[in-house]
């Protein structure tokens, strides 16, 4: 990777180069990307586009590879291996997770690029035959510095602080508490620096609408995040494109007020990083009720709470990750009425209320829920479930490499379902059910219908682990799996239960199935007492181990115990090999 110019010549040719002949001066409404075609509604063969190529740091693209529609029957999207290398190392690892932000797996995934310079990405599209495509992108991200010099970029600090130390060199200075008299400098090809240590108290604030780029930010020591304390909505998202707002701490009274809004108008190119979002009626809303829908929107690392639903949208291609989202006092944590090519990854979600969800998806097609936390809400923690009793109108998903834990988080009720699906051909591998403190009638994965609900079709569920140390409780309905009379067309194979009884035995079952005759496949699974998780019980559930120890006994029923299937890696990213499939979501490995 080309290191970090910060020469002017360089970002002229960069703007050059993307066919927008400018240096520092883009005229008003001028954005620096480069957008790719829309996806036609049959999909696209082998093949992949990027949301942007161009744009000033902190840049986030969104990439997507292989939508082909279901209709093939190849389940391409759902049954390859994707693997994306986003050529910036240094870009940390995630803190729910632990893994590395510079790497993705999945057919839909998404990257911030915080530093200047150029990026090689690659993809890499492999079965088990081997690699079967690759593509590769050049994305350029120019220095905010430059892009921003003078006085394009406008410090703020209250009246209090008047610190102005890290403000960059050249730009305009304003001391106020009074934030209404400073949003005018929000314009295209412009910045709004708030001072790290300041705080202010605002109604809601009217910053002009264009098409950017514009950075809302901060300045100073980045321990301290400039503190906005807003009684109406702090910026709604109508009519903004190509906009980033990050390193700031906002809260809200509680008062019905937003952040984002009902949008109208084009709404696309939105990066939320590290904000603090706590308060609001809304943490973060963008909703519309007809097309056009908002576009290319990405919430990195930030921290939502909220009085209602914490985040509540309806977006085609957005990006979650890396996010804390917790707490909705009356309904969900994540509601997307629409979720079309969306990546949910390495969030914690937990806390929604006694009848929400921590995630809710009632619409969308080419999805990818992976290597989140889900903790206690409500029942049924996640629910991918169609509305309007049309099963097609969520279609080709991935839900993988998630710890969904009934016991982690605020508790407002217990866990009776963990993953709810009325939906077609999703995918479910990888994860790790933890039953903790739920409830005496546990599944981790429901498949049904009810009254005026879509049937769902088309599910695989693959290398999945559950326990429930169910020794204090009496009956034994519980199950990894559970499907409905009126279900066609799903697979399970290659799954791990335990759902010890504390004397050695143990109850429940893989699968409650009252599908018809022979509309569920099912093979290689294994009910067991003791597999030899190396630590199940912790009392920290974050710290609970559901590796297996190969020393005790019942490992020998997991390892090599598993069919050949469409799984390319377990739970940590080990490859796992053709003929060689051990149960559960984790390969077996010596610790």
């Amino acid at each position: 990777m080309t290191q970090r110019s910060t020469q002017l010549s360089f970002v002229i040719l960069v703007l050059f180069s993307a066919g927008l002949l400018y240096a520092v001066d883009p005229p008003p409404g001028l954005r620096i990307f480069q957008e790719a075609p829309e996806i036609p509604d049959g999909g696209l063969p082998i093949g992949s586009s990027v949301s942007r190529t161009v744009g000033v740091a902190p840049l986030s693209v969104h990439f997507f590879a292989d939508f082909a529609m279901q209709s093939d029957r190849t389940n391409r999207f759902r049954n390859y291996d994707y693997t994306w290398d986003f050529d910036d190392p240094t870009s940390g690892k995630w803190a729910t997770t632990g893994k590395p932000k510079n790497l993705a797996k999945g057919a839909a995934a998404a990257h911030v690029f915080e530093e200047p310079g150029t990026y090689n990405v690659t993809l890499q599209i492999s079965d088990h035959n081997g690699v079967v495509g690759t593509e590769s992108y050049t994305i350029t991200v120019v220095d905010p510095d430059i892009f921003y010099e003078g006085d394009k970029t406008t410090c703020v600090t209250d009246g209090g602080s008047n610190d102005f130390s890290g403000c960059p060199s050249g730009a305009r200075r304003i001391a106020t508490d009074d934030l209404s008299s400073v949003v005018q400098y929000a314009q295209a090809g412009h910045r709004v620096l708030f001072h790290r240590g300041s705080a202010w108290t605002t109604g809601s604030l009217n910053w002009p609408a264009h098409e950017g780029p514009v950075t809302i930010g901060a300045y100073g020591e980045r321990d301290n995040p400039p503190r906005i304390t807003v009684s109406g909505d702090f910026l709604q998202m109508s009519g903004r494109q190509d906009w980033r707002v990050m390193d700031l701490d906002l809260e809200g009274d509680g008062s019905g007020n937003s952040f984002g809004g009902v949008h109208t108008g084009v709404v696309k190119n939105w990066l939320l990083l590290r904000v603090r979002s706590e308060g609001f009626s809304t943490a973060l809303q963008l909703y519309r009720h007809e097309a056009p829908l908002a576009k290319y929107i990405a919430v990195v690392d930030s921290e939502l709470a909220s009085v209602s639903t914490t985040v509540f949208i309806n977006v085609e291609y957005s990006a979650l990750l890396g996010n804390t989202i917790r707490d909705s006092d009356d309904s969900h944590n994540i509601r997307f009425r629409d979720g079309w090519k969306t990546v949910i990854g390495h969030n914690a979600v937990y806390g929604a209320s006694d009848w929400g969800h921590a995630l809710t998806l009632r619409r969308g097609d080419f999805f990818i829920i992976s290597d989140n936390i889900f903790g206690s809400s409500g029942e049924w923690p996640v629910s991918i479930r169609a509305s309007s009793g049309d099963a097609s109108q969520i279609n080709d998903g991935v839900v993988e490499r998630n710890r969904f834990i009934a016991d982690y988080g605020t508790i407002h009720t217990v866990v009776q379902r963990h993953l709810v699906i009325m939906a077609q051909n999703i995918t479910v591998r990888n994860n790790v059910f933890d039953g903790t403190g739920g409830h005496s009638n546990y599944h981790g994965i429901a498949i049904f219908s009810q009254a005026g609900e879509p049937d769902a079709f088309g599910t695989e569920i693959y290398n999945n682990s559950i326990y429930y140390d169910i020794s204090h409780l009496t009956g034994d309905n519980f199950y990894l799996v559970s499907i409905s009379s009126s279900i066609t067309d799903t697979t399970v194979r290659n799954n791990l239960a335990s759902f010890p009884d504390g004397e050695g035995g143990v109850r429940g079952g893989v699968i409650s199935d009252s599908s018809a005759s022979g509309e569920t496949t099912e093979s290689n699974n294994l009910l067991i007492a003791d597999p030899g998780f190396y630590d199940p019980d912790n009392g920290d559930p974050l710290s609970r181990d559901f590796r297996i120890d190969t020393n005790v006994a019942g490992a020998t029923s997991v390892i090599d115990q598993g069919t050949d299937v469409p799984v390319y890696d377990d739970f940590d990213g080990d490859a796992r090999q053709p003929g060689d499939y051990d149960l559960g979501a984790f390969a077996i490995t010596e610790h």
